[in-house]
């Protein structure tokens, strides 16, 4: 596709960089570790491997490599004409680790270093901030450091390598600064299969990579439920959560049972003024990758007008991961008169992008 069609991914993985290329970005005695014996790692016997990127783009593609950004240039912004794409990193160099100075100055370095090659490659570039759940203060200390920057567009923070449900107030710090700084939390899955995780799934160990793929919904649910209940956007009315490669079709329930059960359970959270399920229309948004693909399209239909997706769902490509979604096939999946807010308004208005020069979807977006 030449050009531009209006299109903002949520959701483009930039590839790690190679040990030489950012290890002087390192305080000491970190710079000196990681330069002699690279990242610290924490896997288990899972075979990673298959959560990886796309085979069919290993190796080199018209002179470049997944290591360049000019490479998802090409092969990504070019292609579908997308007018923004957020870079959320990698964070299974992060998730898990027990040691939060190690893992806050990993954050500080990756996030340096995303700025300097990959947002200067690319005006449709922004960024979300990698920052360590380990410590809230040190959190807090990156989101303020780099916060302020304007391609800085969220904060991630990785559902499933963690101990403390998102709603605990042990997270508020960082909800405080994001809602100061206008910046949505970007919560993604992480690096499920280390050993330094609580489990691989909410119902304990995962004997595979696949086993424990199909249950990341189960901890998106955990985490909604944790987030309405405790109170989280009574508390910071400003902020915004995106749930992203959890899929959809998990919400209906979600948002059922807390409303029935909230009419005989109220007085537990007497700090709720609404409805739970008014609490996640007007705070968080879910992404399309992966989208379900049940065998009548027609069910993917009930299931967007359950959730009212002209309202909460946005596009992600999950880029240039195996299960990428291009735009075409989410396109297939919808209705034409669903295609600009899916593909463009909901992450806009999110987001707070720029959008006034963008512009609207076509009906052939994502036709690369």
């Amino acid at each position: 596709m030449n050009g531009s069609s209006g299109l903002i991914d949520c959701d483009i993985h930039q590839t790690d960089p190679r040990v030489e290329e950012w290890v002087q970005l390192l305080p000491e005695p970190y710079r000196s570790e990681v330069g002699r014996h690279g990242l610290r790692r924490v896997a288990s016997g899972h075979r990673i491997e298959d959560g990886g990127m796309r085979w069919d783009l290993m190796g080199e593609k018209g002179g470049k490599t997944l290591s360049d950004p000019e490479f998802f240039v090409e092969n990504l912004l070019d292609r579908y004409g997308h007018a923004f794409g957020l870079l959320s990193g990698n964070n299974g160099s992060i998730a898990g680790n027990p040691d939060p100075d190690y893992t806050a100055a990993i954050c500080s370095a990756y996030n340096d270093y995303t700025m300097t090659k990959w947002l200067e490659a690319d005006e449709r570039f922004g960024m979300s901030l990698e920052i360590p759940l380990q410590d809230p203060d040190l959190a807090v200390r990156e989101i303020e450091r780099l916060g302020p920057h304007p391609r800085v567009k969220a904060v991630s923070m990785f559902a499933t390598a963690n101990r403390i449900a998102f709603g605990e107030r042990y997270y508020w710090p960082i909800y405080e600064a994001c809602q100061r700084h206008r910046l949505p939390i970007h919560i993604h899955p992480s690096t499920t299969a280390v050993v330094a995780n609580a489990a691989h799934t909410p119902a304990g160990s995962a004997a595979t990579y696949f086993e424990m793929h199909c249950c990341l919904p189960q901890f998106y649910m955990a985490q909604t439920v944790s987030l309405v209940l405790r109170g989280v956007f009574e508390k910071f009315p400003g902020l915004r959560v995106m749930l992203v490669e959890g899929g959809i079709s998990w919400l209906p329930h979600v948002l059922w049972r807390m409303d029935a059960e909230f009419k005989g359970l109220r007085h537990e959270t007497p700090y709720l003024k609404r409805m739970p399920s008014e609490y996640v229309r007007d705070h968080i948004r879910l992404t399309t990758q992966p989208i379900e693909d049940p065998p009548r399209r027609e069910h993917l239909e009930q299931i967007f007008d359950m959730v009212d997706s002209d309202a909460i769902v946005m596009y992600a490509s999950d880029f240039p991961h195996w299960d990428f979604d291009e735009p075409a096939h989410v396109r297939s999946k919808v209705r034409d008169s669903s295609l600009q807010r899916l593909f463009h308004d909901n992450a806009c208005e999110f987001l707070e992008l720029p959008c006034v020069a963008h512009p609207r979807v076509d009906l052939e977006v994502g036709v690369g």
